[in-house]
């Protein structure tokens, strides 16, 4: 017997639908120069993010539709955020290719486990990594500022933000290794 198919349509899904539908709004404020504009689109997506798990841990709302999309708007809405920094000269471009790089083998696995059967929730070191790419691309609207000084703020903490999302890489690899594992 078939599974009957999980209601999507709640609360947190569709905040992190609005997330996914504020990647253009975010691309036309900045490409119209409006930086301010687009780090008020940054932020209001970053705000959904918060509260779409907040909401459905404490109204139990967890759907797979959510434990797959809502880490893909974060990625999606990031990506676009650094790229546009860096066509802008405010962001460094070797980030971006380790970023890309990191989400394209994220994206090939959470695929390959889905055919299987298995969904790999977020974990701590996923999300403290995508809370320090959020506060990195906050300050990088402000590299000018910090552009004199020696080592800058916004260009140390993004490549801890890099760092923490490879080591969490290398632990979704593990744990879906081992998931896979136990379920043969």
């Amino acid at each position: 017997m078939k599974k009957p198919a999980e209601n999507i349509w709640n609360a947190p899904n569709i905040l992190t639908i609005l997330r996914i539908a504020l990647i253009p709004v975010y691309i036309v404020f900045y490409g119209k120069g409006d930086y301010y504009g687009a780090l008020s689109v940054f932020l209001a997506a970053s705000l959904t993010d918060f509260l779409d798990g907040k909401i459905a841990r404490k109204h139990h709302l967890v759907t797979n539709f959510g434990k797959l999309m809502d880490p893909l708007a974060d990625k999606l809405m990031c990506i676009t955020v650094l790229f546009s920094l860096t066509l802008s000269g405010m962001a460094h471009w070797i980030p971006v290719v380790f970023v890309i790089a990191k989400e394209l083998l994220m994206l090939i696995g959470g695929a390959y486990l889905l055919k299987r059967g298995i969904v790999v929730q977020s974990q701590m070191i996923g999300k403290a990594a995508q809370w320090l790419f959020f506060a990195a691309l906050c300050l990088s609207f402000f590299h000018n500022f910090f552009a004199c000084w020696i080592l800058p703020l916004d260009v140390i903490l993004l490549w801890i933000a890099v760092i923490m999302a490879l080591l969490a890489l290398i632990f979704y690899a593990v744990k879906a290794s081992k998931t896979a594992k136990a379920i043969k």
